[in-house]
């Protein structure tokens, strides 16, 4: 992002960041550092386990919030509005279509989904909770 900012000049009026992925690369994994957040997924990162303690997400917190709050300063340095936009999936919605519905998602099909949608609703609301609250105004 200072990259961009630092080339684009007065080309960019609004930065928008967008860190759902971050979350649900978190409730695949049930793990993150503080700093670099939750491992990048590959094909056998899904079958990690770890012992999901809330010290893991924590961690996920001081991470999503240490880099979102370090964006919004970014932005304000180089005069460009600043947003966060929050990335939900299907968990986070308050009423399924009748296609979601239809299509039954978020039924879990198997131990892996299980973990990872039970990881999703028990977590959401405090992971976007904790973004919404930082004072990020560009």
């Amino acid at each position: 992002m200072l990259r961009v900012l630092r080339q684009a000049g007065k080309r960019i009026a609004t930065e928008i960041l967008i860190t759902g992925g971050d979350f649900t690369r978190y409730c695949y994994v049930e793990s993150a550092d503080p700093l670099f957040g939750p491992p990048m997924l590959s094909v056998d990162a899904r079958s990690s386990s770890t012992n999901g303690t809330d010290t893991a997400f924590a961690s996920f917190i001081h991470f999503t919030c240490f880099w979102t709050r370090s964006c919004g300063e970014l932005a304000r340095e180089a005069g460009v509005d600043f947003s966060v936009a929050e990335d939900v999936t299907f968990f986070e919605k308050s009423n399924p279509d009748a296609t979601e519905t239809g299509c039954e998602l978020g039924v879990p099909r198997g131990e892996l989904q299980t973990k990872r949608f039970t990881l999703h609703r028990r977590h959401f609301a405090a992971s976007f909770a904790a973004r919404r609250s930082l004072p990020i105004r560009a």
